[in-house]
């Protein structure tokens, strides 16, 4: 019996073990899985799915096999590829500027396509 839940604990890795794991903070990982999840998202990086423990403040947990997709996806993220998102939840006023002296899409308009992504309200 022992073995078999040993066996279970080794098929599944929580979020903050992945992101040590990785040497990124979860914070950065669950930005990732926020922005992967909305239309902002225009690459075709694979982020792997999020299992949730049962009950209300669940642990989040990968499957230990797809630890290589999130590498994959640490390596393979290129800078400015979340460069919109960033600007409208993380950066405030400096963000917004930055959007306006880009021509790109107000922040509000940025918020509101997140928000209206299907797949972000269950990703994180």
């Amino acid at each position: 019996m022992e073995d078999q839940n040993k066996a279970k604990t080794q098929e599944f890795i929580g979020l903050a073990q992945a992101a040590m794991m990785l040497d990124i903070s979860m914070y950065t990982l669950n930005n990732w899985y926020k922005w992967y999840g909305s239309e902002l998202n225009k690459t075709s990086l694979k982020l792997p799915e999020i299992i949730r423990a049962s009950g209300s403040h669940s642990k989040r947990f990968i499957k230990a096999s797809d630890l290589p997709m999130l590498e994959e996806f640490k390596k393979n993220l290129k800078r400015g590829d979340m460069a919109e998102f960033n600007a409208a939840f993380l950066w405030g006023k400096r963000g917004e500027a930055i959007l306006e002296k880009r021509g790109s899409s107000s922040k509000k308009d940025i918020k509101k396509i997140w928000r209206d992504s299907k797949i972000h309200h269950n990703s994180i």
